[in-house]
């Protein structure tokens, strides 16, 4: 977490900014030229140290007073400021900021009340929740007042979602206030605007949201770390096993994993799963002696398993070339040919060992040796040797034999007597100590 880490506070409600559902942050939506205003929000700092921050308060965009202030470790301060509102008639705005932190926003109107004539002002607009279930009733408290010497009444309007939904007729002696509440139920979800006379600084809203499900848990599975198949440690060398369980429910949900090693309790840990969420519990098993081992979770009421072996570290193997010729890749190219056409002979050679290595393949036609060819591979890596190519003039069906893998290739057309001609006409580079040439040769087989 950050050492120190402040912002300024407030939970927007419609059109307004308010620190909790209900206070507006400026007491008075309506007030009069001169009135004396108050603007209250909170402080947050979510720092494990206590923090310093200036706050600016501006009405109308003029600044109307800074403010420093020293707000503790994790703590929640309530921070008011107070002022008068302007001596002109209009609508002001109210802006509360910070360096490096949200700023928070409001509005209010100042009325100039005619001398010789009663007026009520509109307070403030509250609700009693901002977030309700289908078919839960919510308050909406209106606060209203006379400001002058003269007795005075009002209509006024709640509309629900722009369209009327009440009404109420006011009349208050002067200098009185009152206040009038309307009850709403609704059962739409979503969003709902509550304002009155269809006057924007009253919009307020709240929210009729679907009941939580309740917790569902289930049990995703163990795994572990190390994770080879099948897995094999050391002594004393730890087996870490993740429990991963998930809920899908809205509600948070409580229960225990219960770990047993070869059918004994190892631990039994209570769990909350946020809702919606997924939980991780981490377990270390140690076992000093050799053997097979089974891991069994429980937890909501399913069983899972994973397995490991406790075995003596062996010396490491020295390092060592591994060629293997692959089977499946012998490519006889191609594997039917006319008399004279010439037959192309490949196959793959992979070393898995560690170090460079090199082999001698041969090379047999119906069990002949034909042609003996050295490969070099580096370590991980594959390398194709391709042989001679091999001629046959008389038709038929001919055996390929690569270092005991086979393959066979057909001559459709006769040739002359019966004479096989295996044409080594690649350039094959020997490596002589001292020096090295190209020799070109043919082998004749009757």
């Amino acid at each position: 977490t950050c050492p120190v880490c402040e912002f300024i506070s407030g939970l927007v409600f419609g059109g307004q900014v308010n620190t909790i559902p209900g206070v507006p942050l400026v007491s008075l939506l309506q007030a009069l030229p001169d009135e004396a205003l108050s603007i209250t929000f909170l402080l947050f700092n979510s720092g494990e140290l206590p923090g310093d921050i200036t706050l600016d308060l501006l009405i109308g965009g003029q600044l109307v007073e800074s403010r420093t202030l020293t707000v503790s470790e994790l703590s929640l301060e309530q921070v008011i400021f107070t002022t008068t509102a302007p001596s002109v008639a209009g609508t002001y705005s109210v802006v509360v900021q910070a360096e490096g932190v949200e700023s928070v926003q409001d509005e209010f109107i100042v009325i100039s009340v005619p001398d010789a004539e009663g007026f009520i002002l509109i307070e403030s607009i509250q609700v009693s929740s901002t977030t309700v279930a289908p078919g839960d009733s919510v308050t909406v408290t209106l606060v209203l007042r006379n400001p002058t010497s003269f007795a005075a009444e009002d209509t006024f309007s709640v509309n629900l979602d722009g369209a009327p939904f009440d009404s109420v007729v006011v009349a208050l002696g002067p200098g009185e206030s009152a206040t009038r509440t309307f009850d709403i139920t609704e059962s739409a979800l979503g969003t709902h605007e509550v304002d009155i006379d269809g006057d924007i600084l009253t919009l307020t809203t709240f929210e009729v949201e679907a009941p939580a499900t309740p917790a569902d848990l289930s049990l995703v599975g163990p795994t572990t770390t190390p994770d080879d198949v099948p897995l094999l440690v050391v002594p004393d060398q730890p087996v870490n096993v993740f429990v991963t369980l998930r809920n899908d429910g809205d509600e948070d949900g409580d229960t225990q994993i219960i770990v047993r090693v070869n059918g004994v309790e190892e631990e039994t840990r209570p769990v909350t799963v946020p809702g919606n969420g997924v939980k991780i519990e981490p377990f270390d098993i140690f076992r000093t002696q050799e053997g097979d081992y089974t891991v069994e979770v429980e937890a909501v009421g399913d069983k899972l398993t994973v397995e490991f072996t406790v075995e003596v570290a062996k010396p490491d193997a020295p390092l060592a070339a591994n060629l293997v010729l692959l089977r499946n890749l012998l490519r006889i190219q191609p594997n039917v040919v006319t008399s004279g056409e010439p037959v192309i002979v490949s196959i793959d050679v992979q070393n898995t060992g560690e170090l460079r290595g090199a082999v001698i393949i041969p090379l047999l036609v119906d069990g002949v040796l034909i042609e003996e060819l050295e490969i070099s591979v580096n370590p991980g890596t594959t390398e194709t040797l391709v042989f001679a190519p091999v001629v046959a003039l008389d038709s038929g069906l001919y055996t390929i034999g690569v270092d005991g893998i086979t393959g066979e290739f057909t001559v459709t057309e006769p040739g002359g007597g019966g004479i096989l001609i295996i044409l080594i006409i690649a350039i094959v580079a020997l490596l002589v100590v001292g020096g090295g040439g190209f020799v070109y040769f043919k082998v004749i087989r009757s």
